[in-house]
């Protein structure tokens, strides 16, 4: 669980990385034909991160849970 928990991370730190450079290159855009596809390219990692981040959340809860069961045995 708790590689699943980094991987998931890293997954979360890349999509994160990748809405900053969309952001800004909507921000800078000089042709707003682009910008369809670029919106719609942010739109699909807006929603891949908050899939990423659930399931972040579900797997840290599980591996809280061991590591609470771990210190009472």
């Amino acid at each position: 669980a708790e590689a699943a928990l980094a991987s998931t991370e890293q997954v979360i730190a890349n999509l994160e990385k990748r809405q900053t450079e969309l952001t800004a290159s909507l921000e800078a855009l000089d042709a707003p034909s682009q910008a369809f596809t670029l919106n719609r390219e942010l739109a699909d990692v807006v929603e891949s991160l908050e899939t990423a981040n659930e399931k972040w959340a579900a797997l840290a809860e599980t591996v809280a849970s061991f590591q609470e069961t771990a210190d009472v045995s």
